[in-house]
């Protein structure tokens, strides 16, 4: 495909990707509870003024970003900021509980009661 002013047409967010990204969304709200939003956002693997879909989380789990890299990888950075981790696309259940893990418990985080001893991280 050509490119043509900066926008590079071989990334452009398909119907298929929109849908993966409403999966994603769903599985939260219905495995969890959890709100997402679906928005435009910036992540290490966009270039130039590029902005990929990215799933938002509320604000008791830090607004975090979750954006699906190369299509294949859904791809958040963890909640001290040092790492980054990813889920392949199609382990939708295991997005979800990795989230939960990473981020339930802290401040401001409600409490899952399947998750024993997330209390400690208060």
């Amino acid at each position: 495909m050509k490119q043509q002013s900066g926008f590079d047409a071989g990334r452009m967010i398909t119907r298929n990707s929109l849908n993966a990204f409403a999966d994603a969304r769903r599985a939260f709200r219905d495995l969890r509870g959890l709100d997402f939003t679906i928005e435009w956002h910036r992540f290490e693997w966009t270039h130039g003024a590029d902005l990929d879909c990215a799933l938002v989380g509320p604000t008791y789990l830090g607004n975090m970003r979750i954006g699906l890299k190369n299509g294949s990888h859904w791809t958040y950075w963890s909640r001290d900021g040092r790492s980054v981790r990813s889920v392949p696309r199609g382990q939708l259940p295991r997005l979800v509980e990795d989230v939960c893990d990473e981020f339930a418990g802290y401040p401001g985080c409600p409490e899952f009661p399947d998750h024993p001893g997330r209390a400690e991280h208060i």
